[in-house]
């Protein structure tokens, strides 16, 4: 499987990249990988999103996903922002699975 994780980079916020530069974030995705597998499917287990118009315009999606990859399962949690020029980007993710503890 082909893992082009660097053409990722591009969803997330510049506010997450502050807290968690690109090169930490590349090595999670490649340890995800490596612990838990090729990613099988996933679910959406559940969704919020949160508005608010006005002078101060706030827009905010939080996903849980179920995700099944070949060796654990996992959940993985996503919270995306609205940027002001409009562009939805990820702000926070997430990743649980006993499969770290192997």
């Amino acid at each position: 499987m082909n893992k082009r994780y660097s053409e990722t980079k591009k969803l997330f916020s510049p506010q997450f990249l502050k807290v968690t530069p690109w090169l930490k974030m590349e090595n999670i995705l490649l340890l995800t990988s490596k612990k838990l597998g090729n990613l099988k499917t996933t679910e959406i287990d559940k969704w919020e999103t949160r508005r608010v118009e006005g002078s101060n315009p706030f827009a905010e999606y939080n996903f849980t996903y179920r995700t099944h990859y070949e060796k654990f399962d996992a959940v993985e949690i996503f919270r995306l922002v609205r940027e002001d020029n409009g562009a939805i980007k990820i702000l926070a993710y997430n990743v649980n699975s006993d499969g770290f503890m192997h």
